[in-house]
């Protein structure tokens, strides 16, 4: 078993979502007053949400794996199967829960990453989008690799799909 369901999470519905426009870093200034603080974005995340818009979605319940052995995307995928495919709006969703680390449906230990396979139609491009909690700096840090990219997730890692 490389997947070990843990939950189910409710999220409400979602109007249009422009997710550069609210997956970025927080300004040193509104660190104290942010509700998510966010300290990195990498470039490949930000290429991935470039011009993207994504359409209002009603409310969901997606579900929250734990992943136990290390594994490329590939493996992972074919044990999701068609319910993979999430949206960043959703991933900011979840960050919104927890925006200044505190405990909740996203993994806030080190070195634990919180993914979210995101289809990006127009480029023909499947990314593995992450979210990690960086204690030590005391915020969100958002990623994202398109799933070819050869390397392995660490066990405990948590996977978020339909």
């Amino acid at each position: 078993m490389l997947l070990r369901f843990i939950k189910t999470v409710e999220l409400p519905a979602i109007g249009q979502f422009k997710p550069e426009d609210y997956i970025k870093v927080t300004p040193r200034r509104e660190r104290m007053t942010a509700k998510v603080v966010i300290g990195y974005v990498s470039n490949d995340a930000k290429s991935a949400m470039k011009g993207r818009v994504e359409p209002k979605e009603a409310k969901v319940r997606i579900r929250n794996h734990e992943l136990c052995q290390a594994s490329a995307d590939g493996s992972i995928l074919v044990e999701l199967g068609e319910n993979a495919n999430l949206s960043f709006n959703r991933v900011f969703q979840m960050m919104q829960k927890q925006g200044r680390g505190q405990e909740g449906d996203l993994s806030v230990s080190d070195g634990c990453a919180n993914i979210f396979f995101i289809r990006d139609v127009n480029k023909g491009v499947l990314w593995a989008a992450f979210c990690y909690w960086g204690s030590s700096c005391g915020d969100w840090g958002v990623d994202a690799d398109p799933v070819t990219s050869p390397g392995a997730w660490g066990a405990s890692s948590q996977v978020f799909s339909c």
